[in-house]
C-alpha cells in the first residue's frame, strides 16, 4: 500500500472510533475555536499553510500550488495529512475534556508501516 492509502485507513478507522466512542457528535455542541486555532498552529509549516489557504482564505489548489511553488499533487497530499492532523487533535480535545470514551484515543495512532 502507498501512503495515500495507509492515510486513508487511518483516518476511517479514526472516524470510526470517535463515533464507536461517543466523540464525533460533540463537534456540534462546544466551541472548537480555540481548539482548531491551536490544533493549526501545531501543524508543520507546509501542512499549516496549505489548510490555511485553501481551507480558511479559500483559494483553489491551482492558486495555493503557484503561492507555494509546488505542485499540484503535492498541496492535495499537504491539505490531506494537514486535515487528518487537525481531526486527531480535535478528537484527542474532545476526549482530554472528558467529553468522549477513552477508547477513542487508540484511532488516533497511526497503523505499522508494516501494516
Amino acid at each position: 500500500m502507498d501512503d495515500h492509502e495507509l492515510d486513508s485507513l487511518a483516518s476511517g478507522r479514526s472516524h470510526n472510533t470517535a463515533r464507536a466512542g461517543g466523540v464525533d457528535d460533540l463537534f456540534v455542541r462546544i466551541d472548537l475555536g480555540p481548539a482548531i486555532a491551536e490544533a493549526i498552529a501545531r501543524l508543520e509549516p507546509h501542512y499549516r499553510y496549505a489548510v490555511l489557504l485553501i481551507d480558511v482564505d479559500g483559494r483553489t489548489y491551482e492558486e495555493v500550488a503557484d503561492l507555494l511553488d509546488v505542485p499540484i499533487g503535492t498541496v492535495r497530499s499537504r491539505l490531506y495529512r494537514g486535515r487528518r492532523q487537525l481531526q486527531e487533535s480535535l478528537i484527542a480535545y474532545a476526549i482530554d475534556a472528558g467529553l468522549g470514551g477513552s477508547d477513542a484515543t487508540a484511532s488516533t495512532q497511526r497503523p505499522p508501516a508494516n501494516a
